[in-house]
Order: structure tokens, then sequence, then C-alpha cells
């Protein structure tokens, strides 16, 4: 073999070095994709498909209940399996909230819907109040109105803070379907208070319409009057 064939011969054999390097790398590439895709194959979502799901811890109780019936839901439940907080969907969503293990049935919930959007606070239980989820105190957006309210132990509205353009803003103390009550109101006509009692006496001091009984005719008085009735007739005035 001459020199010139051995320097050819080198030449071929560190060319195929070259191409065995690159196929090897060809080849891992190859692999790693290989890999990358069939890992991802294993990962690809799942769909279970069901009306409730209970998810149970170490010890087997449930802490977890998931349910898709009219309207879906998922509560978390406490030691006694009583939901202390609750998330319901649907057109009128609500937010339950609790401490777990409370047995005086305190309870705060957040709901919202078309007309309403509000916060509720109930309890503690009130054997007085007979009605569905006493509640104790609610702050409420209804018809882009705010108004904040407190309830007594019988579930009865005894005072409300609200505002709305017809009305303007009004502070009650008494609720509204109270025989006794005091109402702080202003409004673009003006300020007042007027105080009601149950024998169907009121008084009224500051801005009030008042109607002329002879004339039909109405005229609004300063924040400087006061006019008291009886059963809605006026029975004093000044100025």
């Amino acid at each position: 073999m001459n020199t010139f064939d051995v320097a050819a011969l080198t030449q071929r054999v560190e060319v195929l070095e070259k191409q065995n390097a690159r196929f090897k790398k060809m080849a891992l590439t190859g692999f790693i994709c290989a890999a990358a895709l069939f890992v991802m194959g294993q990962r690809s979502p799942r769909i279970i498909e069901a009306e409730k799901i209970v998810l149970k811890d170490a010890g087997g109780k449930p802490r977890v209940r998931l349910i898709a019936n009219n309207r879906p839901e998922i509560a978390f439940l406490d030691d006694s399996e009583k939901p202390y907080i609750t998330i319901a969907g649907g057109p009128e969503p609500v937010l339950g909230l609790t401490q777990p293990g409370d047995e005086l049935q305190r309870q705060v919930t957040l709901m919202a819907s078309k007309t309403l959007f509000g916060v509720a606070v109930y309890g503690p239980y009130r054997s007085a109040c007979s009605k569905v989820g006493c509640v104790s105190a609610g702050m409420s957006l209804i018809n882009n109105s705010p108004a904040f309210s407190l309830y007594d132990d019988a579930g009865e509205e005894v005072a409300n803070m609200q505002w709305s353009k017809d009305l303007g803003a009004q502070v009650m103390l008494g609720g509204v379907a109270a025989k006794q009550r005091a109402v702080l109101g202003v409004d673009t006509a003006g300020s007042s208070l007027t105080l009601t009692d149950s024998k169907g006496f009121q008084s009224v001091l500051g801005d009030n319409s008042l109607e002329n009984e002879s004339t039909g005719e109405t005229h609004q008085t300063s924040a400087a009057s006061l006019i008291m009735f009886k059963d809605n007739k006026v029975i004093w005035k000044a100025p």
C-alpha cells in the first residue's frame, strides 16, 4: 500500500466517523421526541361522568361532595358531614360559609341574580324566629339601589339604610312594617324627619309636601316647618 492509498483511507475513515456521530445524534433526538410523545399521551385528560362524586379522606370520612342535578353544587364537609362551605351554580349562584361544627347555625351567604346582589348574615339560631333561615343582617343591591338592613330575634326588619333615585337617601328605625318608626330622609326636594307611633299620630320635621284640603293644591314646606298628623289629617303645624 503506497502513501497515497494510506492518506485516502485515513480521510475515508474520518468521514465515516463524522457520519456515524451524526446518525447517533439523530437517533438520540428521535428517541427523545418519541419518549415525549409517549409521556404526553399518557398524561392526556380523562373525562369522568357522574351525577354525584364524594371525596373521602384517609380515614374514609366524606370531605368533599360534588352534585350535578338541576344546578351544580360543591360542598366541603366537616367531621359531622355537614357542609361548611357550599358553592352552587346556575342562573342564581350562591356561596355559603359557616364555621365547621358550629351548632348555632350561623352563616354568611353571598348571592347574585338578575335583580339582586347581596350578602346575608344568619344566626345564631333563635327559637322566636319561625321563618326559614332567619337573617340577622343583610347588605344588598336591588335594581341598582343599595341597602343595609338589621333584623330582630323574630326575623323582622328593625333598621334600614338605603338609597334610590325615587326616594333619595333614607335611614329608617323600626322597619317598613312597624307601626312605630322614625325615618330620616334626604332627596332632591329636601330633608325631613318623620316620627310615627302605633296610635296613628305622626310628626314631620322639615321639608314635606302638604295638600290643602279645601283647594286640593299641594305646596312644599321648608326645613323649618313642623307638621303633626292624626290618621293622616293635619292637627297642628308651624309655621
